[in-house]
C-alpha cells in the first residue's frame, strides 16, 4: 500500500509547476529595492516587467499629483504619518525619506539651523504650518497622490512575497476530488 499512499500524495500536490525561486530572500530583497527586480532574478521576466511599471506609474502618478510632497516619513504627535508604513514598501523611493527624517530630527533635537537634504527631496515638513500650506495648495490631490503612493507600496509588498514564496496557484476543488478518486480507484484496482 505505500505505492498507493505515495501516489495519492503526489496527487495532492497538483500545481503543476516546476519553478526555480533560486533564493527566495534575495528575491524579495530585490523585489523591496526596485518593483520586479527580484522576479527578474528568478528570470519571470514578464511579471517583472509587468510589477515594474504597474508599481512604478502608480508611484509617479501618486508622487506628482501631490506635488512631490507626498512621500515623506514623519511619526512625530504632531504629524504622525501612518501612510508611510506602506509606501515604505516601494524600498530604493523610500530609503531617502528616511534618512531625510533622521537628519532632520537630529537637527531639530540639537537646535540647530534646519538644512535639509537634497534640496528638500522626500523631506518631511519642518513644522504644522508647513504641512498645512501643502494641504491648503495641492486641496484634494494632496490626499489622493498619498493614497495612489501607499496602493503602490502595497502592490509592490504582495509582489515581494510573490518573489519570496512563487506563485499562488488556484485549484478547482470539484476537479480535484474526481482526480483523486480515479486515482484511489486506479490505485485500487492496481493493488487488488
Amino acid at each position: 500500500m505505500p505505492a498507493v499512499e505515495e501516489h495519492l500524495d503526489s496527487l495532492n500536490d497538483d500545481s503543476g509547476i516546476d519553478l526555480d525561486l533560486k533564493n527566495p530572500y534575495v528575491a524579495a530583497l530585490l523585489g523591496w529595492i526596485v518593483p520586479g527586480m527580484g522576479h527578474f532574478y528568478q528570470g519571470r521576466t514578464a511579471k517583472a516587467i509587468t510589477i515594474f511599471v504597474a508599481v512604478t506609474t502608480l508611484f509617479i502618478s501618486g508622487y506628482q499629483m501631490g506635488g512631490g510632497k507626498v512621500v515623506y516619513c514623519s511619526f512625530t504627535s504632531e504629524d504622525f504619518r501612518w501612510q508611510f508604513v506602506g509606501q515604505f514598501f516601494l524600498g530604493s523611493a523610500a530609503v531617502p525619506a528616511v534618512i531625510q527624517n533622521r537628519s532632520l530630527r537630529s537637527q531639530q533635537e540639537q537646535g540647530s539651523t534646519v538644512s535639509l537634504l537634497w534640496s528638500g527631496f522626500l523631506a518631511p515638513p519642518t513644522s504644522t504650518r508647513e504641512l498645512n500650506d501643502w494641504n491648503h495648495d495641492y486641496h484634494s490631490f494632496f490626499q489622493m497622490g498619498t493614497l495612489y503612493t501607499l496602493v503602490a507600496g502595497l502592490l509592490n509588498l504582495f509582489a515581494i512575497y510573490d518573489a519570496y514564496g512563487g506563485p499562488g496557484v488556484w485549484h478547482d476543488p470539484v476537479q480535484r476530488r474526481k482526480r483523486l478518486a480515479a486515482a484511489a480507484e486506479s490505485a485500487g484496482e492496481e493493488a487488488s
